[in-house]
């Protein structure tokens, strides 16, 4: 065998491994794509910041074992056009979601709803109380009165007392207590109206 042809068979037998393992390495991520992220106790609770890279959010499920290949996730999800789509919030991510369900749940926004009721017959002061206690609302008002509350929520000199709707009110994680008594006082204006 000359050095020649010796050459051309070491360079046919790469180019057949490369090949070869560019298949399984395709069939591997192929499969990646439908199979369930591990989640075992029925959901997981993903929170996505301001700023966090779909390697950031990857790297994080990773972590916490729920996630076999990080590098596969945000390959995905470049390849998808979703990575730049992805929204900040709190994510319910359910046992059996795929890793394209669970970017295709991050892309369309569908973030974690808490709640929060106003009980009717409560005084302004009970439902601020409560309020205060809820861990999903950012507080912001300890510190004020009455009436500098209503100045923030936009309407100042008005008396609180019977301004806010008795309801089940849905929020994101971080609605500041502000947003959410404009929201409610909003909801009493309409009914009344």
């Amino acid at each position: 065998m000359t050095n020649k042809n010796f050459v051309i068979g070491g360079a046919a037998i790469l180019t057949a491994v490369v090949i070869v393992y560019l298949i399984l390495l395709w069939q591997d991520f192929t499969s990646f794509i439908n199979e369930p992220l591990a989640i075992d106790s029925g959901h997981i609770v993903l929170t996505v910041a301001s700023g966090d890279t779909i390697r950031t959010i990857a790297d994080r499920l990773h972590e916490a074992g729920s996630l076999e290949s990080p590098r596969y996730l945000a390959l995905l999800a470049r390849l998808n056009k979703q990575a730049r789509d992805i929204k900040v919030g709190e994510y319910l991510v359910e046992q059996g979601t795929s890793a394209q369900g669970l970017l295709d749940l991050l892309v369309a926004g569908s973030v974690l709803q808490h709640t929060f009721t106003v009980i009717e017959g409560w005084t302004f002061k009970q439902m601020l109380g409560k309020l205060a206690q809820h861990d999903a609302i950012q507080h912001t008002l300890s510190e004020l009165t009455d009436e500098q509350i209503m100045t923030r929520i936009g309407y100042p000199g008005m008396h609180p007392e019977g301004r806010f709707a008795p309801d089940t009110y849905h929020f994101p994680k971080g609605t500041t207590d502000i947003d959410f008594l404009e929201r409610a006082y909003q909801t009493q204006a309409n009914r009344v109206m």
